[in-house]
């Protein structure tokens, strides 16, 4: 008999992996064991913490400038800013 590794299954979904599949291919988690370094954990938290995305900055731009937020939104604008009941909750 051969070597046979066995079959590996995706943690969440518990569909099969592929033989060197980082990914599950159903449903697109990463294949780890939930163990993280204290190096990956202070990664993670500063990625976290510290992530400015592009939607908060353009929103911020815009209250800077009296009704813009307000005219773009009307104008049918939604996906260049935050929501304004997510706006109003973070402020």
């Amino acid at each position: 008999m051969e070597n046979e590794q066995p079959i590996r299954h995706c943690r969440n979904c518990d569909a099969p992996l592929p033989e060197q599949a980082v990914y599950c291919t159903q449903c697109s988690q990463k294949d780890h064991d939930g163990r993280y370094s204290f190096s990956e954990m202070m990664a993670e938290l500063f990625t976290t913490v510290l992530n400015i995305d592009s939607i908060a900055i353009r929103t911020a731009r815009a209250l800077a400038i009296p009704g813009k937020l307000t005219q773009d939104y009307f104008d049918g604008k939604h996906i260049r800013y935050y929501r304004p009941i997510k706006l109003f909750f973070y402020t």
